[in-house]
């Protein structure tokens, strides 16, 4: 047994001899990975082994996405958000930061939250807001935690609670 498992070892490498990190990615994303599509997506987003390239990056961000890649659909979603790569969309960042959220990512639910609070790309729902940052913080984002102790703190869509401001 450890010697299939070292032969295998030895086979793969060999294979990946030459090859970059970002190569060995985009093979694993062209044979339909997603989390490889993510991954290449990354790598394109942030410049990491290849040369920065929105387009690039949302194209992969939306491949994986399609095979239900929660990571993917909130990348998706700052794609739209901040127009990289495509035309700048907050109704179709709403969209993806929706399809993150209700999956638990913790970051579509504070963007979403944050949308909501603003009312950017989205009409102003602070009940809304406060859901999304409730479900945010129980997850530990701090970020989510602090906005929802800013709205108890003032008294921004929900009763004004210095208690629970503090928690």
């Amino acid at each position: 047994w450890l010697l299939c498992v070292l032969a295998l070892t030895l086979l793969i490498s060999f294979i990946y001899r030459d090859k970059s990190e970002f190569e060995v990615c985009l093979d694993k994303a062209e044979s339909g990975d997603s989390k490889a599509q993510y991954i290449v997506g990354l790598m394109y987003f942030n410049g990491e082994g290849v040369e920065i390239n929105f387009h690039n990056a949302f194209q992969w961000f939306q491949k994986a996405s399609k095979q239900d890649n929660v990571n993917a659909q909130y990348a998706v979603g700052v794609m739209y958000y901040n127009g990289n790569g495509v035309a700048k969309d907050l109704a179709k960042a709403e969209v993806w930061f929706q399809k993150a959220a209700v999956k638990n990512d913790p970051n579509a639910q504070h963007d979403l939250g944050l949308m909501y609070y603003n009312g950017n790309g989205v009409a102003k729902d602070l009940a809304k807001a406060e859901k999304w940052f409730q479900k945010a913080a129980e997850q530990d984002y701090h970020n989510a935690q602090f906005n929802l102790g800013l709205m108890y703190y003032n008294g921004i869509g929900v009763e004004k609670d210095f208690a629970e401001a503090m928690k």
